[in-house]
């Protein structure tokens, strides 16, 4: 079976193609489908692929995802050039551009002649050295200057983006190294881009140097997994973010959720696994509210 295309013809064959449900058990199941399916935007929503195993390696020519990176050091430099250098688009945000300008001379003697240049840096550039400003304009990098602080510099680089290119998956690398608040900042801008008719289409996905994460919206979601990632049973997350999430059920993992609850002060599906009995590499989540998923990488 492809991995981009998943062929249901009836939603018995889904719930016994994830599992969910026994192959036997089809019958009598008008109670559990009004349940599973009583929200009427859920039903309305298409499956949303996420195929993970695909953007972490076939990066290269053809590639028609882009990649921000903010202020923060680049701790995982293995990860983050491949896929930097693989990106369609490239932006750095303000004080990003000192961390990738050091990581470029650390690595001029190697391979400075294979290393992309930004198309843009963006930001109020209060944090970005001159010197390096300068570095980038003279190599072409269009600067940007957006200087409203009501907004995080991440959400204006998605407004420069999406003013910019047509690309609908956004990798954007942000450590939050010992800044519990720049994290949750960085996650309302997932929620706020959900929220914005010009960045609604948008996936977006948060790399660090040990994980990687976005928002799942309200709906049906497939997410194929990396098979050393899935073998090794890396942790991942669902966290509910805001909101409830009171009709949550999962397919993949080692714990799974059957029209489940997700909320603070009750269940909150941290360090969770991968079911390695199953070879499809891939889990399924169907929510009725957006909820976070983080895996470690």
């Amino acid at each position: 079976m492809s991995d981009d295309v998943i062929e249901m013809k009836s939603i018995c064959d889904a719930l016994k193609f994830l599992r969910i449900i026994d192959k036997d058990n089809c019958v009598n199941m008008t109670n559990f489908m009004n349940k599973y399916f009583h929200n009427d935007n859920l039903k309305k929503q298409a499956m949303n692929k996420w195929n993970l195993a695909k953007l972490l390696s076939n990066f290269g020519e053809n590639s028609s995802y882009s990649f921000i990176v903010l202020n923060t050091p680049i701790l995982n430099p293995d990860v983050v050039l491949p896929l930097w250098n693989g990106a369609s688009f490239k932006m750095v945000v303000d004080g990003g551009g000192n961390h990738l300008y050091s990581l470029i001379q650390q690595r001029k003697d190697q391979d400075v002649e294979n290393f992309a240049i930004p198309n843009v840096i963006s930001g109020d550039f209060d944090s970005v050295k001159p010197s390096v400003l300068e570095f980038y304009r003279k190599n072409d990098t269009i600067l940007v200057h957006t200087p409203d602080q009501n907004k995080t510099d991440f959400f204006k680089a998605l407004e420069v983006l999406v003013s910019t290119t047509k690309s609908n998956t956004v990798i954007v690398f942000c450590d939050n190294v010992g800044r519990f608040d720049h994290m949750m900042a960085n996650i309302n801008v997932l929620f706020k881009a959900q929220q914005d008719v010009r960045m609604e289409h948008l996936k977006i996905l948060i790399l660090s140097h040990k994980s990687i994460t976005w928002l799942l919206k309200p709906g049906e979601h497939v997410i194929y997994v990396p098979e050393e990632l899935w073998s090794e049973k890396a942790y991942c997350s669902l966290i509910p973010i805001g909101r409830p999430c009171h009709h949550v059920t999962t397919s993949g993992l080692k714990w799974n959720l059957t029209d489940g609850v997700l909320e603070f002060g009750g269940m909150v599906s941290t360090s969770n696994t991968f079911d390695t009995t199953s070879t499809e590499n891939m889990v399924f989540v169907s929510t009725d509210e957006s909820v976070l998923w983080s895996m470690t990488l």
